[in-house]
């Protein structure tokens, strides 16, 4: 199952077509922007704390059912959204508005694209015109030629990399803790990211004009 998840943190970009999707899940305030995308949820997660009763009165209505929790709980809203999605099927995210806003909150969160809980679920970040995701062993990016790639460490583990196809290439080189792997460049398409040990955040950032590959 396909899931988009749409977050209240900072969502500036476009939403996807919800059609490309299996299920649409609105984050709390998060479905301020589905709204504002004229998007209809299949479900609304969260405390309710962030999104107005008007358009939680208006969704209601029409029969769009709410997962709610208490305010004070142990969980974000988009930890609780993320375990719901595994529980029902999501075998692929595409999460947008899960960073901007609080840093502590969008910290958070990376920790989640991290988590070792979601390691089967192939989830991606959407940020402005960045997309994220956590690699775990081979990726092959389908990224064009001219496209930044920036790697950072993702667990406790130092990372263990070998980057082909980009202008700065590397062989089983470390990257703990460092700004080493900030702002690669895809020099030939599939370029490929090898982790022999450990896990790295991946930043895709594509050329000006250009649609991010494997996002709809």
């Amino acid at each position: 199952m396909k899931a988009l998840i749409i977050a209240n943190g900072t969502c500036e970009t476009n939403l996807p077509d919800p059609a490309l999707f299996d299920r649409v899940i609105a984050v709390d305030g998060g479905g301020k922007y589905a709204a504002q995308a004229d998007i209809k949820p299949d479900i609304v997660i969260g405390d309710g704390d962030s999104l107005p009763q008007a358009l939680q009165q208006k969704w209601r209505i029409q029969g769009i059912p709410f997962h709610t929790f208490p305010e004070e709980k142990d969980q974000t809203d988009l930890e609780i959204a993320l375990l719901w999605a595994q529980e029902h099927g999501m075998t692929e995210g595409v999460v947008y508005g899960a960073l901007g806003g609080r840093i502590d909150q969008s910290m958070a969160n990376m920790l989640l694209l991290a988590d070792e809980r979601f390691a089967a679920c192939q989830l991606t970040f959407i940020h402005q015109r960045t997309s994220i995701h956590c690699v775990r062993s081979v990726a092959v990016l389908h990224e064009a030629v001219g496209d930044k790639l920036s790697l950072l460490q993702a667990g406790e583990e130092s990372p263990l990399v070998t980057i082909r196809g980009c202008q700065y290439s590397l062989e089983k080189m470390p990257l703990k803790h460092t700004t080493h792997g900030i702002s690669n460049i895809v020099t030939a398409s599939p370029a490929r990211v090898i982790i022999h040990k450990g896990k790295l955040f991946v930043f895709h950032l594509p050329c000006m004009g250009k649609k991010r590959a494997g996002v709809p």
